[in-house]
């Protein structure tokens, strides 16, 4: 497999922009080079957080849950237990929305792709302190502007 490293230096704001999207399109490594006469090249490379997945490998029930978090009330985060009550009424059986059906949308199912969201570094789940079973779900900053992406493309 191949490794892409992608220079967001150069160029106009929209430029750079739009190399950076694109990385997240295809799960490449972006790289800022700030110059300082004082300092080595190697010193100078700044990289940038990146999804550890590229979009078009995210599963349709990831993108339900993103986006259900994306869409929390004030930005709260949500109970796991409550992502799938939330898809299943707001956006099941809906074209736009290839979520799955309530069959599809088990409990375990949510948890096993809360997980991979997890391990890929766009939600943190955390225990609630009343209750140790119950998972707080949040997203990252990458996983928010992640979810914004998927977000505004579900809509065109």
């Amino acid at each position: 497999m191949f490794k892409f490293i992608v220079n967001i230096t150069g160029g106009t704001k929209i430029m750079s922009l739009g190399a950076f999207m694109g990385s997240i399109l295809i799960g490449a490594e972006v790289q800022y080079i700030k110059e300082s006469k004082e300092k080595f090249i190697g010193e100078q490379v700044i990289e940038i957080t990146m999804p550890k997945i590229p979009v078009y490998e995210i599963h349709p029930i990831q993108k339900g849950i993103l986006l259900v978090l994306k869409n929390a009330i004030n930005d709260k985060d949500i109970i796991q237990s409550e992502v799938r009550k939330i898809i299943i009424s707001d956006y099941a059986g809906k074209k736009e929305y290839s979520f799955g059906t309530k069959k599809e949308l088990s409990p375990q199912i949510i948890s096993y792709h809360c997980k991979i969201l997890e391990n890929n570094g766009l939600i943190v789940r955390s225990h609630d302190d009343a209750n140790r079973r119950v998972q707080i779900l949040s997203l990252t900053l990458i996983g928010n502007i992640l979810a914004k992406f998927i977000f505004d493309e579900i809509k065109k």
